[in-house]
């Protein structure tokens, strides 16, 4: 009996790892919008139900060795990806779980505030404990009310992630954890990982720099993987930055003009 129980639970996870891997079942996936075309086009579509992981913005190095127990999530990312899953199942719930998750009301809101949808249909849970986090993870991704969750992946380990991933998967939800950036190590069944940092900016505009670290079934070596994203006070949305592309286009000039002389 057991046996079989065991049996029947391979073939599942079996049939997650195809479907994860097959283009064509990709093609017809829910996938979440990011709301970034370029890193939509890198990912194939967007975020795939399952879960998915954010390494929270490093202090300095002095900072670091001192106080390895202060960490901040990247929340205003966090929030822009919850937008992204409600914008996708508008009548459906988001569910902030950890202490460290629960952002402020107001960034919950665009449009300096009349846009409170995020807000209306947000649930939010106040743990720290592991464990209790983890079950609130658990039986959260199973309720058909919530197209997502958003919660503080610390201290989770492998067989927690891969217990998060797989029931995510089987009720098409997606899950969004955000992790201390020393965790980077940890291993996790995540099935992308990012990385953020503050971003230093001449204009009153906050910041961050992210590098996609690894995404399931995507070759990222052929691909571009790192971004620079702004958020835009008035309408409380987040987007690329155009200095990107700037930099990038000063680099070519750069090149070409130095070619010019070589000639």
């Amino acid at each position: 009996m057991l046996a079989e129980k065991i049996r029947k639970i391979e073939q599942r996870l079996s049939l997650l790892a195809k479907e994860t891997l097959s283009p064509d079942s990709r093609k017809h996936s829910e996938f979440v919008k990011t709301g970034w075309a370029e890193i939509d086009g890198i990912l194939n579509g967007g975020l795939t139900p399952g879960l998915h992981e954010w390494l929270g913005l490093a202090m300095s190095q002095n900072e670091t060795s001192q106080r390895k127990s202060n960490w901040t999530p990247t929340l205003s990312i966090l929030v822009h990806l919850a937008w992204q899953c409600l914008k996708k199942s508008p009548s459906s719930w988001v569910v902030w779980i950890g202490r460290v998750c629960l952002p402020y009301p107001a960034t919950l809101t665009r449009e300096n505030g009349q846009d409170q949808h995020l807000l209306d249909r947000s649930l939010f849970v106040s743990l720290s404990d592991t464990a209790t986090r983890l079950w609130a993870m658990d039986m959260t991704l199973r309720s058909p009310v919530v197209t997502a969750v958003i919660a503080d992946g610390s201290k989770l380990d492998m067989a927690a992630t891969r217990r998060l991933h797989l029931v995510a998967k089987t009720h098409r939800k997606t899950i969004v954890l955000a992790r201390p950036f020393w965790e980077l190590s940890e291993l996790s069944a995540a099935q992308t990982r990012w990385r953020a940092a503050w971003k230093p900016s001449e204009t009153e505009s906050p910041r961050w720099s992210i590098k996609l670290m690894r995404c399931k079934g995507v070759l990222l070596e052929q691909s571009q993987t790192s971004w620079i994203l702004e958020l835009n006070r008035e309408t409380g949305t987040l987007h690329l930055s155009s200095a990107l592309a700037d930099y990038a286009g000063d680099a070519r000039a750069t090149e070409n003009k130095a070619a010019t002389h070589s000639a």
